[in-house]
């Protein structure tokens, strides 16, 4: 989840844009175009994190910012309130950052650019490396520009102790930080209680963003492609996945095992890996159950007040537990 903090963007000014008919005809968009908001207002509604508003244009015509227009005009927005709060010279303070080598594995706006996740793929029984393609390249020289404009953290390479979805934890809750990748939890009001400027304090909103649309860099091939990739999961570059072809295949078969997934069976499989039950059942190539002498991944038992208690037979420290659990595992429809 990308996330803004909205109270800078609805209060400084929206730059004058041009249209964009393509992006119209093919995005479905209202069209590129000035705000001609003058007094911003918002309503909170009863539930903020669900049924906040407010009267916010951003330059593809929307109430959302959805594609790298909308967030480049954000990040203008972002240095005009970081200058009046005095933070300019502040490395905590930016528009956003990336991991500290320079993307995401897992995806998230690398595939803006019509590409993958910058890992190996295998296509027509050859690997692939996405990093090298044209779309990757694009997604760099975007990258460069933001870097270039000071929107870019600019100490991002220093952070490599920090998960993606918590880099500079300490920026981001003082509200020096415009938009980054995290946690439901931040959504709403909630950072109001760390920020460090009066104003944001009082005003401060973060909302959830969806991963834009490219409309600006590159060329026809990197452009107004709906992006794809988050976790892992995308056309190109994923470790995890389903592929089929409807006809002449058994899809009841497949989707009556995705349901036996959300079974409490089915999740302790998924998480944990199998009971003695189900082993016994099976037959394993390669089995590392027989390799490791493990005869389940957990046992049960039922304590005195009739509470089921699953204990995993192998340490959480160990990298076993991971190889045992079928949380990675991979569905082919022949």
């Amino acid at each position: 989840m990308w996330d803004w903090e909205s109270d800078c963007v609805k209060k400084y000014g929206h730059p004058t844009v041009t249209p964009l008919a393509r992006a119209v005809e093919e995005n479905d968009l209202e069209g590129w175009k000035k705000n001609e908001v003058t007094a911003f207002h918002a309503d909170y509604g009863e539930d903020p994190a669900n049924t906040y508003s407010d009267n916010v244009i951003f330059p593809s015509g929307t109430s959302d910012p959805i594609t790298i227009s909308d967030w480049e005009w954000m990040f203008e927005a972002f240095d005009k309130a970081i200058d009046e709060r005095g933070w300019s010279d502040d490395s905590n303070a930016y528009g956003t950052t990336v991991q500290y080598y320079g993307y995401s594995g897992l995806g998230d706006v690398t595939s803006s650019f019509g590409g993958g996740t910058g890992s190996f793929y295998l296509k027509d029984g050859e690997i692939s490396y996405d990093g090298i393609s044209e779309n990757f390249k694009t997604y760099l020289e975007c990258m460069q520009v933001w870097y270039k404009n000071g929107w870019l953290d600019s100490q991002f390479h220093t952070r490599s102790n920090d998960i993606f979805f918590q880099i500079n934890s300490t920026g981001v809750n003082q509200g020096k930080v415009g938009m980054w990748c995290g946690l439901v939890s931040t959504l709403g009001t909630a950072i109001r209680t760390s920020c460090q400027d009066s104003s944001d304090q009082a005003d401060a909103f973060v909302m959830g963003a969806a991963l834009p649309i490219n409309d600006m860099y590159g060329n026809d091939g990197h452009q107004f492609v709906d992006p794809d990739a988050l976790y892992q999961t995308s056309r190109k570059g994923a470790a995890l996945g389903i592929t089929t072809k409807a006809k002449g295949k058994d899809l009841a078969t497949l989707f009556t095992f995705l349901d036996w997934t959300y079974t409490l069976e089915g999740s302790k499989t998924i998480r944990i890996g199998l009971s003695e039950e189900q082993y016994a059942s099976v037959t394993l190539d390669p089995d590392l159950y027989a390799e490791y002498e493990i005869d389940a991944a957990y046992t049960e038992e039922t304590d005195e007040a009739g509470n089921t208690i699953i204990t995993p037979t192998v340490d959480s420290s160990n990298s076993l537990i991971t190889a045992l659990a079928g949380i990675r595992m991979v569905l082919v429809s022949n």
